[in-house]
């Protein structure tokens, strides 16, 4: 199955700029997550211990790992991102990954990442459940 059997040209603008806005907005949150933790290291670095009180120094230990934790989330959400623009270019976008059925374009309007139609995704959500239990 390919993309022009799902969607319509139209359907594809609008979702292509919807990924392309939300894309330049992860990246943008992503560089002023990498601001912050250089200038919480830089700052760390620059006390290098010396006089600080060991509470501050564990509250920007603390502050480093929630901007660290922050970017994992954004670098994985900028891959999903990706992966909705490339399955766009190569024509597979709107196709479920796994039993190549077409994904509706409501669930693809309220997230236009999904690689999945929805009893594909619930299935996949319940092996990885399983999978961790």
């Amino acid at each position: 199955m390919n993309t022009t059997d799902v969607l319509t040209p139209g359907d594809l603008r609008v979702l292509r700029t919807g990924l392309e806005d939300r894309q330049r907005a992860v990246i943008e949150s992503m560089a002023q997550g990498w601001r912050e933790l250089h200038d919480l290291t830089k700052s760390q670095a620059q006390e290098d211990g010396l006089g600080s009180h060991p509470a501050d120094v564990g509250t920007e230990m603390e502050q480093q790992q929630e901007v660290a934790a922050r970017l994992q989330m954004l670098d994985a959400d900028l891959q999903e991102v990706k992966d909705a623009l490339d399955r766009m270019d190569n024509n597979t976008y709107g196709v479920c990954t796994d039993c190549l059925g077409p994904i509706s374009i409501g669930r693809l309007r309220t997230l236009p990442t999904a690689s999945r139609d929805i009893d594909c995704q619930r299935r996949y959500e319940a092996r990885q459940k399983s999978r961790a239990a």
